[in-house]
């Protein structure tokens, strides 16, 4: 691990690359937190540089997530995406399973007669588990022109993942 991030690369978008890419190594081969070495940057550069790490939908979803219930109102819903500058808020019904999605794009055209979640949640929901890679999510977001997507287990929401997380990679 490291003992300054700062002194590891003067771009912290890069150091912070390293950093994960090592962290997962340590993963992939089931060391200890404990047992892991300090790195330097000549020992972790060369494992992102030469891809020896496949990220995956796991590495980089978002888990700190907000949800609505269907039956939320659209002023609720509008304002859990204004307040926490999100632009795909899920939908779930009373047992906790995925139901839907609203965008901020679905949000705007909203029609006044419209009043709840349900009225607008998208329900032909396309979405990934955590072990898909990001050169598949790529072509997912891609082939539904779709710029982020649920991330679900046995029908349980557990993160999300948006083109701005995997743009950098």
């Amino acid at each position: 691990m490291i003992k300054n991030y700062r002194l590891l690369n003067e771009n912290v978008k890069v150091a912070k690359q390293e950093l994960v890419a090592q962290m997962i190594n340590y993963q992939n081969e089931n060391t200890p937190v404990h047992e892991w070495d300090i790195g330097t940057q000549k020992e972790i550069i060369p494992t992102v540089q030469e891809n020896k790490i496949d990220f995956n939908v796991g590495h980089l979803m978002s888990t700190d997530i907000f949800t609505v219930n269907e039956n939320a109102s659209l002023d609720i819903v509008r304002s859990i995406m204004d307040w926490n500058n999100i632009h795909h808020l899920p939908v779930e019904n009373r047992k906790g399973n995925l139901i839907g999605i609203i965008t901020d794009g679905i949000l705007k055209k909203s029609k006044e007669n419209m009043k709840y979640a349900s009225d607008i949640m998208l329900t032909d929901l396309v979405s990934v588990n955590k072990d898909v890679s990001i050169t598949d999510l790529r072509e997912i977001l891609s082939i539904n022109k779709l710029s982020g997507v649920p991330v679900v287990r046995n029908k349980k929401l557990v993160g999300m993942i948006t083109t701005n997380d995997i743009k950098d990679l």
